[in-house]
């Protein structure tokens, strides 16, 4: 009598941000999850970056674990090592986690994939948005020097430099497209922009960000005001929506966490952040995105539970069909053990 197959086992590698995580975190859970009732082996490594906002003494390797951190790679290599990992899955690397981890997977045997949920890989602020203008310069030249003479990475060209040179660095020595097997992409730009650095298309996976099911359940009613709910940082379009709803007098309520938090407290005035799940019951939900987003977790949250759409113009996004997907997140990890 043959033994039932042993499940893969994945680790996932997540680091967070320094104003909060946004819909990336709920991203890892999610999969997560999904993954665990499928029955895999899930695991999860975390970093942070608080060595970026204080001085302490592991702030002084900052700028080397831009470019290699040599205690995520030893971490992550013996963690293979011992639970004998098939898959390791990083959502967000930067900037503490770096690169290492991948080439750690590769040659503790593992296999290798990377969801991409923003730009940074090819512009310097992740926005591609310079002086309040859509801005490709870097990617076009396939040179950073145009993002580090703005400034555009911390508001800092020292800052900018070192981000500039970890992320050629890793170009031109292949991590991108050696030491990943899968590179897990949210929209079409996004595909098309690794394939411009030479990425083989066939190690790009398109799959939209998706919902866990019923989310209708216990909705009996919805009360009639606009909700943004998100990471509460400029490039969200937080402060122009404030403004244009003050202009407007119509009901918003704000829902999120970020660097921006205390501004909206003090200067949002009968709108006011909150946690909690409202999101259930709105008839409306706005996005304000001031530059081109990976994919809208929100708005897809948003159609999953019925509300309306309400976009600013500058909003730009890509929406696509939970259900083109399945209810889990097994394709990406599937198709690497065929």
């Amino acid at each position: 009598m043959n033994s039932p197959a042993k499940q893969p086992c994945i680790l996932f590698v997540f680091n967070h941000y320094l104003g909060g995580d946004g819909g990336e975190g709920v991203v890892v859970k999610n999969e997560m999850q999904a993954l665990k009732d499928h029955g895999y082996s899930v695991y999860y490594h975390e970093y942070n970056n608080r060595s970026f906002r204080k001085f302490s003494f592991s702030s002084l390797f900052t700028p080397a674990n831009l470019f290699f951190n040599a205690a995520a790679f030893i971490r992550t290599w013996l963690f293979v090592r011992k639970h004998k990992i098939d898959v390791v899955h990083a959502h967000n690397f930067h900037y503490t986690a770096s690169p290492s981890v991948f080439w750690a997977a590769k040659i503790a045997g593992a296999k290798t994939v990377m969801t991409v949920h923003n730009y940074r890989l090819f512009c310097l602020n992740s926005l591609f948005l310079r002086e309040d203008r859509y801005c490709f310069d870097c990617h076009t030249a396939r040179s950073f020097a145009t993002g580090i003479s703005a400034k555009c990475f911390r508001s800092s060209a020292l800052y900018s430099s070192a981000l500039a040179s970890s992320t050629m660095l890793h170009r031109k020595i292949g991590t991108w497209k050696r030491k990943l097997d899968l590179i897990i992409v949210l929209n079409p730009l996004m595909r098309q922009l690794f394939m411009d650095i030479g990425v083989a298309a066939d190690r790009i996976l398109l799959k939209p960000n998706f919902l866990v099911p019923s989310l209708h359940e216990g909705i009996e009613e919805r009360k009639d005001f606009f909700l943004f709910a998100g990471r509460l940082a400029e490039e969200k379009g937080i402060l122009h929506l404030i403004e244009t709803f003050r202009r407007t007098g119509k009901n918003l309520i704000i829902a999120g966490d970020g660097d921006l938090r205390t501004w909206v407290e003090q200067h949002a005035g009968g709108e006011y952040p909150f946690r909690g799940t409202t999101i259930k019951r709105i008839t409306r939900a706005v996005a304000a995105h001031v530059q081109s987003p990976g994919f809208s977790f929100v708005m897809d949250r948003r159609h999953a539970i019925g509300a309306q759409r309400s976009q600013k113009r500058r909003c730009r996004y890509y929406r696509r069909t939970f259900s083109q997907y399945g209810n889990a997140h097994t394709g990406s990890t599937e198709r690497l053990f065929v």
